[in-house]
């Protein structure tokens, strides 16, 4: 979770999700996510939630705190929704909740940007990158 060494993911260039909240950055290299298809992480004390649609090159970038709740989610891969794992409630890729205890809540967008990590880091030099567990 820090911008120390270089990682065999982030390579010149790599496709990164890169997020601004406040003077902060972070990038999230794109092979992680189509390994992963849901990424959950915390920065800069917002929780966030990174989805790779179904069509593998259309993606999301939400708040997952939803009220009091700081959700985290998995992706179910037979109907490709999404179900938080506090209250097993539903979720469609338009980050609302369809179905359970929260339904009808509304997740947040968070702005991002796709493009190469060598530009991403040029624009952001005191990046953090993430990295998959």
């Amino acid at each position: 979770d820090d911008s120390a060494g270089v990682t065999p993911t982030f390579e010149r260039k790599s496709w990164v999700i890169g997020i601004k909240i406040g003077d902060k950055a972070k990038a999230y290299d794109w092979a992680d996510l189509i390994h992963q298809l849901v990424i959950n992480d915390t920065f800069e004390n917002t929780k966030i939630v990174i989805v790779l649609e179904e069509d593998t090159f259309s993606y999301h970038v939400w708040n997952a705190r939803v009220g009091h709740n700081n959700l985290s989610f998995r992706l179910d891969t037979t109907n490709y929704k999404l179900y938080d794992m506090s209250t097993g409630s539903e979720w469609n890729m338009s980050g609302r909740c369809i179905s359970g205890e929260l339904q009808d809540q509304q997740l947040r967008t968070i702005l991002a940007h796709q493009e190469y990590w060598f530009s991403w880091k040029t624009f952001h030099p005191n990046t953090l990158r993430w990295h998959a567990n």
